[in-house]
């Protein structure tokens, strides 16, 4: 190979020497710019080299006719020499941290190379390319082992673990984050110890498996509660801490919790979850166009910061808050769009309850055949992924949805079947079990109305203003009904317990305010259409 290179001549040996410091395929612009020479006299040489079968063109670049050549030539370079030319290069490509990492690391400046590595990952956590930052993160880790810089170590794993919490690998990220907590507490950093505890609280939250549900929950609180009080603690603990006291059912804790986390001025990301949390407080709360617009900032701040959970997060809550206002042509938009990223990205975690909440749009617009298909994949889901009491959760909601979509098409003894079937899965431990529960007791009232009284009570209890709409509706009460109806927002609520003529009125609005594509469906087929006409 080197008698090859002397005889095409000094001059395109020393171009391809400097080309095989850029890299085994590259751009001849900038190698001419590498190696102090004219674009002109550039062209030149690597048209000597083509003919020489050194090079070979690819595209609008030229790469080396076979790896062994490159080799050759980076390997008799003198290595001040080389490493003169990473440096030069690592200069130039400061607005491709990726490729300025490699120059960098090639010359052991592994500081540089771990500050380029991490700025690389985080410009595809904001493209949401999560696999690609998940693989810059651990080279970005590598590099600050190399540095013994135990302080850019901790930081570098607490940002992979917490990219690995959103590719649900939450065995590798509590790796990464009891390691970084080991280096906090030998470092005596109270800031890096907070962060560190955070994290592993949300992974925890994140990783619950119904076996150990219940200690994982009261370790993820009793982490949340002790990342918020550590004397350096960030405004993301305080969302972790709302989330859990949401998970319980403390609805007023956990808003002042989402309050003090966005009062604190947090980092971009930090805000897209705590929007996104609070968003899914408020549709829980029934305030559904409080939810609404919430979630609508915290979907902008998502994306533009590449926060992927928080982005499914408020894409369901969306989903959910606009189709609790009857606005299905919004939900479904919302939802549509989760699937697309679930699929992209090939998450399975949320796949179930995505598909549960589309079968119940496609059922309030008259589509009983799609609903379900959907909530019958839904139930499939969340059993094939076997995830723990998430998926317990989602398996119960996607049975009831199958129950609804059963008394839809009269079959009360299917619907009665796979409500019993859902039964025994409220009393394992689920996250958002007081939810869970209410939605139970609502879909028991529609085949055994008696249980309407425990409903009301219940709704009462967990001051659910929808649940006890739908109670009273079921015991007869439509004016007591249509008050707590209205007071949630919804013409979907009204138009489904209120007395006749002004369910009749909010039925309209909503048929008046959808797509047309799907008012047809809504106004002859829909569920509430058949809820009105029996009232009738």
């Amino acid at each position: 190979v080197e008698e090859r290179i002397a005889r095409s001549g000094s001059d395109v040996e020393e171009l391809l020497r400097v080309a095989a410091v850029a890299g085994a395929s590259f751009d001849l612009e900038f190698v001419a710019d590498l190696a102090d020479i004219g674009i002109g006299d550039a062209v030149r040489r690597a048209q000597l080299a083509l003919r020489a079968g050194l090079l070979e063109a690819a595209g609008d670049r030229f790469q080396f006719a076979g790896s062994l050549i490159r080799e050759a030539l980076y390997e008799t370079t003198p290595a001040p020499i080389r490493t003169t030319h990473h440096r030069r290069a690592a200069a130039r490509l400061g607005d491709r941290p990726e490729a300025a990492a490699v120059h960098h690391a090639a010359t052991g400046d592994w500081s540089r190379a771990h500050a380029a590595w991490s700025a690389a990952a985080e410009q595809a956590i904001r493209a949401f390319a999560l696999r690609d930052a998940e693989r810059l993160l651990s080279e970005a880790v590598t590099s600050a082992e190399r540095t013994e810089d135990a302080t850019a170590l901790a930081r570098s794993r607490i940002r992979r673990g917490q990219l690995r919490e959103e590719l649900a690998d939450y065995v590798g990220a509590q790796d990464d984050h009891t390691a970084a907590l080991e280096i906090a507490r030998r470092l005596g950093d109270e800031a890096l110890e907070a962060q560190a505890l955070e994290r592993l609280g949300w992974t925890a939250y994140y990783g619950r498996d119904s076996a150990v549900a219940t200690e994982l929950a009261g370790r993820a609180a009793e982490l949340a509660e002790s990342a918020a009080a550590a004397p350096a603690a960030l405004p993301s603990a305080l969302v972790l801490v709302g989330r859990i006291r949401h998970w319980a059912g403390d609805i007023e804790g956990a808003s002042a919790a989402y309050a003090e986390a966005l009062s604190r001025t947090p980092d971009p990301a930090t805000t897209a979850s705590a929007l996104s949390c609070l968003g899914a407080l408020l549709e829980h709360g029934d305030r559904f166009n409080e939810a609404r617009r919430t979630l609508d900032q915290a979907a902008a701040e998502s994306a533009r910061t590449g926060a992927f959970r928080p982005l499914l997060r408020t894409l369901f809550f969306t989903g959910l808050a606009r189709g609790n206002l009857g606005d299905f042509g919004g939900a479904l938009r919302a939802l549509e769009r989760k699937r697309r990223l679930l699929e992209e990205y090939d998450v399975h975690f949320y796949r179930a309850r995505t598909d549960t909440l589309l079968s119940w749009v496609w059922r309030e617009v008259g589509d009983l055949g799609r609903a379900r298909d959907l909530a019958e994949q839904a139930v499939a889901e969340a059993r094939e992924v076997k995830a723990g009491s998430l998926q317990v959760e989602q398996e119960m909601h996607g049975l009831l949805g199958a129950a609804e979509c059963a008394l839809l098409a009269g079959d009360e003894d299917r619907a009665a079947a796979l409500i019993e079937e859902a039964r025994p899965l409220l009393s394992t431990w689920l996250p958002f079990k007081w939810r869970a529960e209410l939605r139970f007791r609502e879909m028991s009232c529609r085949l055994v109305p008696d249980d309407a009284e425990e409903l009301l009570e219940l709704s009462q209890q967990r001051r659910s203003r929808k649940y006890e709409a739908l109670a009273l509706g079921h015991l007869g009460r439509h004016e007591d009904a249509a008050a707590a109806a209205s007071a949630t927002g919804s013409d979907l609520l009204v138009a489904e317990v209120a007395p006749r003529l002004q369910a009749q009125a909010a039925f309209d609005r909503l048929a008046a305010a959808l797509p047309t594509e799907l008012r047809e469906g809504f106004v002859t087929r829909g569920r509430l259409a058949g809820v009105l006409a029996v009232r009738a």
